[in-house]
């Protein structure tokens, strides 16, 4: 089992660092961000930014193309996994409703411009009519219709998969290993985890991309470590039983 293309699509809205806005013949970078539930980006922007006004200038909501890139966050030779390119429309929500539309970024850990709402900040937002998902190779993997993308949710372990994957590689080399003679690959291969979801661990052997699937989906991270162990016998590890938790999120 893998990932849905829409809940891959809102996982990479998650994960990014920023996104790439264009609109009004303007375009620009975000890193301060977030998504509402119903899918709607909220971006919390200088309210001096050309893009901030270009839209404020336009007669109507002015179409917006939204892209975001997925980063591997452990290092590899390309580290980009993905990329979401999102169509809609842009504006900017009545004074009022500024501030609460800005707490949806909140966890993006840059409380200062949230506070600065009204105060040489404001928030646009962007209105989601499709999405199209693209691979590590930016090819062109399939649309999302609004539908879906609106109904999706992403993965329950985005948040914290970088410190997860940091967490095997610096605390579990020795069961890495093992995992990683269930992955195919030339002897020459260097193999590395370069993903960790709620349907399992993906290891990168060469250029290629191989899952070990969880025997069931996790749904929140305290479940991540029954799910290792299980992958752990499977490989064979003489300590599977005995592996224990690192930590309230770790997976071993």
């Amino acid at each position: 089992m893998t990932p849905r293309l829409a809940e891959r699509v809102r996982t990479v809205l998650r994960v990014a660092e920023s996104v790439r806005v264009h609109a009004a013949g303007v375009h620009g970078e975000v890193d301060l961000y977030g998504v509402d539930p119903d899918g709607s980006v909220v971006l919390v922007i200088a309210e001096t930014d050309p893009l901030v006004l270009a839209v404020r200038d336009a007669v109507d909501d002015p179409p917006v193309l939204l892209t975001a890139t997925d980063l591997c966050p452990v290092p590899v030779a390309d580290r980009q996994r993905g990329r979401v390119e999102l169509t809609g429309r842009i504006h900017e929500p009545p004074p009022e409703l500024r501030r609460e539309l800005a707490l949806v970024a909140a966890d993006r850990e840059d409380i200062g411009r949230l506070l600065d709402i009204g105060y040489g900040h404001t928030v646009l937002v962007v209105e989601v009519w499709d999405a199209a998902l693209f691979d590590g190779t930016t090819r062109f993997v399939d649309a999302v219709s609004g539908a879906e993308y609106a109904a999706a949710v992403a993965d329950p372990l985005a948040g914290v998969e970088a410190a997860l994957l940091d967490h095997l590689l610096t605390v579990h080399p020795a069961e890495l290993a093992q995992l990683a003679s269930l992955v195919p690959g030339d002897a020459g291969d260097r193999i590395t985890p370069i993903r960790l979801d709620r349907y399992g661990l993906v290891f990168r052997a060469g250029r290629t991309d191989h899952r070990l699937a969880f025997a069931e989906p996790v749904t929140c991270p305290r479940q991540l470590p029954a799910q290792m162990r299980a992958l752990l016998a499977r490989a064979g590890y003489p300590s599977a039983a005995t592996v224990r938790s690192g930590g309230p999120n770790s997976p071993g």
